[in-house]
């Protein structure tokens, strides 16, 4: 595992908490922040830790406020919550992904392995280098459109694993108005 696990601690009062993470690939300093508003930082193996400490600090009324922005835009009606969730419905998000890929892939042709449904936090969708594609439980309950974008965006990165010029006029072949789609996904 290039990554290791350092704390979590708050960064104010307020109890904003964030995780820093030592990663021996990185070059600099990334601090992120989730939709759900979660907080973290990676550092490259030689950078100690007060030096992440305090540049997260100085970045400290920014993450303060975007935490709040990403709190108040949680669409907490949209998807079902518990811990039971994700096994409840991980079927018929299986079932629906899978006649999307079918349908979608009469277009694009392309060989891939595995389709498989996952609880990820931050993606909607995968493509491993092996042509397995993954994608978020939560797509059995968003609009078809944006199911249609998510399935096509990854299929295309079955031919470019990147998101150049040449993927995005890939993906229009099978979405025209992806942009508009994606504009909206970002919302959620």
């Amino acid at each position: 595992m290039a990554s290791s696990f350092f704390e979590n601690t708050p960064l104010d009062r307020k109890g904003i908490t964030y995780t820093i993470r030592r990663n021996i690939r990185a070059k600099r300093i990334r601090l992120r922040i989730s939709r759900e508003g979660e907080v973290s930082l990676t550092i490259p193996k030689r950078v100690p830790l007060w030096m992440a400490e305090l540049f997260l600090r100085s970045k400290a009324e920014w993450v303060r406020k975007t935490v709040r922005e990403a709190a108040a835009h949680l669409p907490d009606s949209v998807f079902p919550h518990g811990k039971d969730a994700y096994e409840e419905h991980r079927d018929r998000a299986l079932l629906l992904v899978t006649e999307r890929v079918e349908y979608y892939n009469h277009l694009y042709g392309f060989p891939y392995g595995r389709i498989t449904i996952r609880a990820q936090k931050t993606r909607w969708g995968s493509c491993s280098k092996k042509g397995n594609l993954s994608f978020n439980w939560k797509l059995a309950f968003l609009p078809s459109d944006m199911v249609d974008y998510v399935v096509v965006h990854e299929l295309c990165h079955l031919k470019y694993f990147d998101h150049g010029k040449l993927f995005w006029e890939l993906v229009e072949k099978g979405v025209p108005d992806y942009k508009s789609i994606r504009k909206r996904m970002k919302e959620l």
